[in-house]
């Protein structure tokens, strides 16, 4: 910001693509720096900061402690869950913090420069991307990222997080913008195209999740250790807590989108919910 010449008490607006720790949890700081700029956020996603963010990822790891996570697991991931780790942040500095929501085609202005907002939820509840149409560019957030796939994480709030997720995606190609700027790493040039090869991805993320069903009964612990994750790691043991928290929710979110088309369904054995593939 220096090197544009932009100074920091002359912003206007501060808007958050989505509230996970690494995109929201600066904004109190920039509130006390910036103190007459307008902090926006996603509408659903406002609606879970101001109910407790924290008791999104306690509900998260009640599902996985019933689709067969051990316990020991679980204690690692709270003790190393951002979120969790940040609990006292969330509860009373972002849970405080004056934020105005944003709903599909709500317009944003910065100086002579209009952003319009796309819903785009899947990585979040209340993921949102800002368009301008003038210049074609989009601000995507965490929504399309060029090395990696963004996470899609199942929880209460959707009973189709992967179903919104590439519906999200198809609704950024479908605007064809000339480049996309993202939450990490490399410019995207082609974000149409690139939209495209993550709908691939999860498309092959199922089948995949489907020939281990043809072979015998899974529950989701023991399908998530099973998927080749496209990681350093090369064992379940050496994931990061943190890592396995990634992984179970996307499995469960695959899960989730075969169980709402009829592919697969559950029983319970031990108080463990059990995957089994229809139609085999």
């Amino acid at each position: 910001m220096r090197e544009s010449s932009i100074d920091l008490k002359s912003i206007e607006a501060i808007i958050i693509t989505h509230f996970h720790a690494d995109h929201l949890s600066l904004a109190p700081v920039l509130k006390e720096i910036i103190r007459e700029a307008t902090i926006y956020i996603g509408y659903r996603d406002w609606e879970l900061v101001k109910k407790n963010a924290e008791n999104f990822v306690k509900d998260i790891l009640d599902l996985f402690i019933r689709n067969g996570v051990p316990e020991t697991e679980i204690r690692s991931i709270i003790e190393q869950h951002p979120v969790m780790r940040l609990a006292e942040v969330y509860k009373r500095d972002i849970a405080d913090l004056d934020m105005k929501p944003l709903g599909e085609g709500d317009r944003v202005f910065a100086g002579e420069t209009e952003l319009r907002v796309i819903e785009c939820p899947g990585h979040t509840p209340g993921s949102i991307c800002l368009y301008n149409d003038l210049e074609r560019i989009i601000f995507v957030g965490d929504v399309v990222l060029q090395d990696i796939t963004p996470s899609v994480i199942y929880h209460n709030l959707s009973q189709d997080p992967l179903n919104e997720h590439i519906n999200s995606l198809k609704k950024i190609s479908d605007l064809r913008p000339r480049e996309a700027y993202p939450g990490h790493r490399e410019l995207i040039r082609d974000p149409a195209n690139r939209a495209g090869e993550i709908i691939d991805f999860h498309m092959k993320r199922l089948e995949e999740i489907t020939s281990y069903l043809k072979e015998k009964d899974h529950s989701t612990y023991e399908l998530a250790k099973r998927i080749k994750w496209r990681v350093k790691y090369t064992e379940w043991d050496m994931f990061p807590p943190v890592e396995r928290f990634f992984a179970l929710g996307e499995t469960l979110a695959h899960l989730m989108y075969l169980y709402r088309r009829r592919r697969v369904d559950f029983y319970e054995r031990n108080n463990k919910i059990i995957w089994y593939l229809l139609d085999k």
